[in-house]
C-alpha cells in the first residue's frame, strides 16, 4: 500500500525495480536528429509550422483590432469565446470522425477551408459599415475555429503513425516548440505587417500559409487510416465511439492525469495571454507594447524545456515532470502577482523592469515541462483506432470549466457501466451507438487519476492562458503603462520560455515523473502570476518604475517555462496511458471539456479586469494554479495516481 505518489506503480511489474535495459546502451538513442530523418514527419511538422503561424498571425491581429475599436477587455474576451466555443460541441465528434476517416484528407481539407475563411476578413473591409463594428469578426472566427476542431484531433492522432514510441517525447517536444515559436514570430511579424504592409496584410499572409500547409499534408505518403474494416466503421454509431473514447480516458489514471494537466495548463496559459497587456500596464506600469519583456523570456524558457525533453526526456518519469511543472508554475504565478506590490511597498519599483524577464523565462520552462510529457503520454498510451476520438475528447476537456469534470467525476464512474475491454472487438462496436462510446471515454478518464489530473490541469492552464491573452492589451496599457502594440515584450519571452521547456522535456523529460512535473508546473505558474500582479505596484511604491520595462520580459519567459512544463507532461500522460482504440474519443472528450472551461474564465477575466483591475485577476489565477498543484500533491500522498492493476505498458516513468 502506497502512502505517497507511488510513481513506480504506474509502470508495469517488469519495469519496477528493473535495471537499465541493455538496448539503451547498444541501440541509438532517439533524439531530434532521428525524428527529423523521417520524411513524413518533416512534412507534417512543416505543415504545423505554417498552420500555427497563420493561426497566431490571425488571432493577434484580431485581438489588437477589437481592442483598438472597443478599448475594453470584454471584447477581447468575446473574441476568444467565439474562438473556443465550437470545440465544446465539435471536438468529441471530430475525434470520432478522425478515427473513421483518413487523417491526411481531413488535415488537407481543414487547412484549405480555414485559408478561405480568413480571406473574408479583408474582403469585409470593402464595406464601410464593418470598419466600425466587431460582430462580423466574431462570426468569422467562430467558423474558423469550428473547422479547426476537425484538424486538431486528426493531427494529434497522426503522430504515432509516423514515429515510434521511443520518439514520441521528442516529436511532442518539436510540435510544442512549434506552437511556441510561431507565437513568438507571429506577434512581431503581425505588428510589422500591419505597419508596413497595411492593416489587411496579416490576413492575406495567413491565408497563404494555410494553403501551404494543405499542400505539405498532401505530400505525406504514410497511410493515416486507423480502421482496417471500413464496413464495420460505417455501421458503428458515432455516439458509441465517443463514449468509448471517454471511457478509455476515465479507466486509465495516467491518461486521465495527462488530460487534466493539459487542460489546466492550456487554461492558465491562455488566461495569461489575455491578461498580459493589462498586467504590463496596471501592475508593472509599463507600456502595453512592452509585453514582449515577459513573453520573450517565457518563449525562451519553453523552448529550453522542449529542447531538453526532446533530447533527453525519455530518461524522466512522466508523472514527476507533470507534478513538478504544476507546483512550480503555480508558485511562479503567485510570485508574479504578489511581488510587484511588495516591491512598491519597499520603494524598489525599479526592479519591476527586470521582473517580467526573469519570471517569463521561469514560467516558460515550467509550462514546457508540463505540456510535453503530458502530450507524450497520450501519444504513447493510446491505440491507433481510438487515438482520434481520444484527442478530440481531450481538446474538449481543455476548454471546459474545470469544475465540471471535478463535480461529475464521482457520479459518472457509477452511472456509466461499460466493459472497458470490449472495445477491441469491432463486432461489439458495431452494435453500440455513439453516446455509449462517449460515456465510455468519459468513464475511462474518470477512473484513472493521473489522466483525470492531466485533463483538469490542461483545462485550467488553457483557461488562464486565454484569459491572459485577452487581457494582454489592457495589462500593457494600464499596469505597465506601455503601448498596446508593445505586447510582444511579454509574449515573445513567454514563447521562448515555452520553447525552452518544450526542448528540455523533449530531450530529458523521460527522466522525470509526469505527476511531479504537473504539480510543480501548477504551483510555479501560480506564483509567477501572483508576482506579475503584485510586483509592478511595489516597484512604483519604491520609485523603481523604470524596472517595469524589463518586467514583462522576465516574467513572460518564466511563465512560458512554467506553462510549457504543464502542457508537455500532461499531454504525454494522455498519449502513454490511453489505448489506441479509444484514444480518439478520449481526446475528443477532453477537448470538449477544455473548450467549455475556457469560456467561463475568459468571460469572467475580461469582465473582472474592467471592473476591479487586471492585477487582482492575475493574482487570483495564480492562487488558483498554486492551490491546484498543492492539493494534487497532498491528495497523491493519500493514494497513488494509478493502481498497479491499471498500469499500462510504457518505458517512461510516470
Amino acid at each position: 500500500m502506497t502512502t505517497s505518489y507511488d510513481l513506480g506503480a504506474l509502470k508495469q511489474p517488469d519495469e519496477v525495480g528493473a535495471g537499465r535495459d541493455p538496448r539503451d546502451i547498444i541501440l541509438p538513442q532517439p533524439g531530434f536528429k532521428t525524428v527529423l530523418a523521417n520524411r513524413d514527419f518533416r512534412l507534417i511538422w512543416s505543415a504545423q509550422v505554417a498552420s500555427q503561424l497563420a493561426d497566431k498571425f490571425l488571432m493577434f491581429a484580431l485581438l489588437i483590432l477589437t481592442y483598438s475599436i472597443s478599448r475594453a477587455s470584454t471584447h477581447g474576451a468575446a473574441l476568444f469565446l467565439a474562438y473556443t466555443f465550437p470545440s465544446v460541441f465539435l471536438s468529441p465528434l471530430a475525434g470520432v470522425y478522425a478515427d473513421r476517416h483518413d487523417k491526411k484528407r481531413l488535415m488537407f481539407s481543414t487547412n484549405a477551408i480555414r485559408g478561405g475563411l480568413i480571406l473574408l476578413i479583408p474582403l469585409s473591409q470593402l464595406v464601410p459599415y464593418f470598419a466600425h463594428v466587431t460582430w462580423h469578426l466574431f462570426l468569422i472566427i467562430f467558423l474558423f475555429a469550428a473547422v479547426g476542431q476537425i484538424f486538431a484531433p486528426a493531427e494529434a492522432a497522426a503522430i504515432p503513425f509516423i514515429v515510434g514510441n521511443e520518439e514520441l517525447m521528442t516529436a511532442t517536444s518539436m510540435f510544442t516548440s512549434t506552437v511556441i515559436v510561431t507565437l513568438l514570430v507571429a506577434v512581431p511579424l503581425s505588428t510589422l505587417a500591419v505597419r508596413f504592409l497595411g492593416t489587411d496584410s496579416p490576413y492575406w499572409i495567413a491565408a497563404a500559409l494555410f494553403l501551404l500547409a494543405a499542400w505539405l499534408i498532401y505530400a505525406v505518403k504514410t497511410d493515416l487510416h486507423a480502421r482496417t474494416h471500413q464496413a464495420v466503421a460505417a455501421k458503428t454509431d458515432i455516439l458509441y465511439e465517443l463514449r468509448e473514447g471517454i471511457s478509455y480516458i476515465v479507466a486509465r489514471p495516467l491518461v486521465r492525469f495527462a488530460v487534466v494537466q493539459l487542460s489546466l495548463t492550456i487554461a492558465v496559459i491562455f488566461s495569461i495571454f489575455v491578461l498580459a497587456p493589462s498586467y504590463m500596464s496596471t501592475v508593472l506600469h509599463l507600456q502595453v507594447t512592452d509585453v514582449y519583456l515577459f513573453l520573450a523570456p517565457a518563449v525562451i524558457g519553453m523552448l529550453a524545456a522542449a529542447f531538453y525533453l526532446g533530447q533527453y526526456g525519455r530518461h524522466f518519469r512522466r508523472s514527476r515532470l507533470l507534478i513538478g511543472g504544476l507546483v512550480s508554475a503555480g508558485v511562479t504565478l503567485m510570485v508574479m502577482a504578489s511581488v510587484p506590490y511588495l516591491l512598491e511597498q519597499l520603494n524598489a519599483s525599479w526592479l519591476l523592469v527586470s521582473f517580467p524577464v526573469v519570471f517569463g523565462f521561469i514560467g516558460g520552462l515550467e509550462f514546457g515541462a508540463l505540456f510535453i510529457p503530458a502530450f507524450t503520454v497520450l501519444q504513447e498510451k493510446t491505440e491507433a483506432e481510438l487515438r482520434g476520438r481520444i484527442f478530440g475528447a481531450m481538446f474538449t476537456v481543455v476548454n471546459a470549466a474545470v469544475a465540471i469534470p471535478i463535480l461529475l467525476a464521482g457520479g459518472l464512474i457509477y452511472a456509466v457501466k461499460t466493459d472497458l475491454h470490449a472495445r477491441t472487438h469491432q463486432a461489439v462496436a458495431a452494435k453500440t451507438d455513439i453516446l455509449y462510446e462517449l460515456r465510455e471515454g468519459i468513464s475511462y478518464i474518470v477512473a484513472r487519476p493521473l489522466v483525470r489530473f492531466a485533463v483538469v490541469q490542461l483545462s485550467l492552464t488553457i483557461a488562464v492562458i486565454f484569459s491572459i491573452f485577452v487581457l494582454a492589451p489592457s495589462y500593457m496599457s494600464t499596469v505597465l503603462h506601455l503601448q498596446v502594440t508593445d505586447v510582444y515584450l511579454f509574449l515573445a519571452p513567454a514563447v521562448i520560455g515555452m520553447l525552452a521547456a518544450a526542448f528540455y522535456l523533449g530531450q530529458y523529460g523521460r527522466h522525470f515523473r509526469r505527476s511531479r512535473l504537473l504539480i510543480g508546473g501548477l504551483v510555479s505558474a501560480g506564483v509567477t502570476l501572483m508576482v506579475m500582479a503584485s510586483v509592478p505596484y511595489l516597484l512604483e511604491q519604491l520609485n523603481a518604475s523604470w524596472l517595469l520595462v524589463s518586467f514583462p520580459v522576465v516574467f513572460g519567459f518564466i511563465g512560458g517555462l512554467e506553462f510549457g512544463a504543464l502542457f508537455i507532461p500532461a499531454f504525454t500522460v494522455l498519449q502513454e496511458k490511453t489505448e489506441a482504440e479509444l484514444r480518439g474519443r478520449i481526446f475528443g472528450a477532453m477537448f470538449t471539456v477544455v473548450n467549455a472551461a475556457v469560456a467561463i474564465p475568459i468571460l469572467l477575466a475580461g469582465g473582472f479586469a474592467d471592473l476591479f483591475g487586471v492585477t487582482w485577476v492575475i493574482f487570483g489565477m495564480g492562487c488558483l494554479l498554486a492551490a491546484s498543484g498543492v492539493i494534487s500533491a497532498l491528495a497523491g500522498r493519500r493514494s497513488p495516481l494509478v493502481p498497479p492493476s491499471l498500469s499500462t505498458n510504457g518505458n517512461a516513468p510516470v
